[in-house]
């Protein structure tokens, strides 16, 4: 077993050990949004974890929650906007008691913050 950090000399790497098998422990950009699996397949190397297609949809928020919507699969209620463009939002209509505010194409827990009062929008 060979432990490989991702990098921009990924495939490079996976040629030089000869990786015959890929074990994904990946996260953020690259490695939960189907780039790598999409290379990985390209180069004809199995892999564990989901592929290209259910990685790139749940890393897209926006279209995980449409998609769930569709499917008519119970989701919270939520709201979409632009925080380049959120001085021209009245934020009033997006505030709830708590919830949270997250990037729509960020892994995990990386840019959430919890919102219980308007100030807590300002960083957008």
């Amino acid at each position: 077993m060979i432990a490989i950090d991702v990098g921009d000399d990924i495939a490079e790497k996976l040629v030089k050990e000869r990786i015959e098998f890929a074990f994904l422990a990946l996260h953020g950009k690259f490695g939960e949004d189907g780039t790598v699996q999409g290379m990985l397949e390209l180069m004809k190397i199995p892999y564990t974890g989901s592929g290209v297609l259910a990685s790139a949809l749940a890393m897209d928020k926006i279209m995980s929650k449409k998609f769930f919507l569709c499917e008519k699969i119970p989701t919270l209620a939520s709201r979409c906007f632009d925080g380049m463009r959120s001085k021209k939002i009245n934020r009033n209509r997006f505030l709830f008691l708590c919830g949270c505010v997250k990037p729509a194409r960020e892994g995990s827990t990386i840019g959430i913050s919890i919102v219980r009062k308007e100030e807590d929008l300002s960083p957008l």
